[in-house]
């Protein structure tokens, strides 16, 4: 398996084709050096493609070309007309850099699925 492409980010995430060569280019580089595979399984696992792709899919949806820029995080409250609606927001993940994204989200769900949950990550 080993590194990731931007094929693989967009087959996930489309909306992230307009993100820019160069920012396409730091965004792998940091996803495949970043993520320790002894706690996903090694390198030719699965599960470290899979975060592998969702980090350098939450690095690319918080870029502004993106146009992602709505998923800013959990919603903590919203109207409908002349009701409003509020919700519980786990405060740590929603304060954490990967509770700005979808895909920063499913890394952290999917790395509280390895010791990464330890915080090691």
């Amino acid at each position: 398996m080993a590194d990731i492409d931007w094929d693989d980010v967009e087959d996930l995430a489309p909306e992230l084709s307009a993100v820019p060569s160069a920012a396409k280019t730091l965004f792998l580089e940091l996803a495949n050096t970043r993520v320790r595979v002894d706690l996903f399984g090694g390198e030719d696992a699965a599960m470290t493609k899979m975060a592998r792709i969702y980090l350098a899919a939450h690095f690319g949806a918080m870029h502004p070309s993106s146009g992602s820029a709505q998923d800013a995080g959990p919603i903590a409250s919203e109207s409908l007309g002349s009701a409003s609606f509020g919700y519980a927001v786990n405060s740590a993940e929603a304060s954490s850099n990967y509770g700005s994204t979808k895909y920063g989200r499913m890394f952290r769900q999917l790395a509280r699925m390895t010791p990464a949950r330890l915080g090691t990550v």
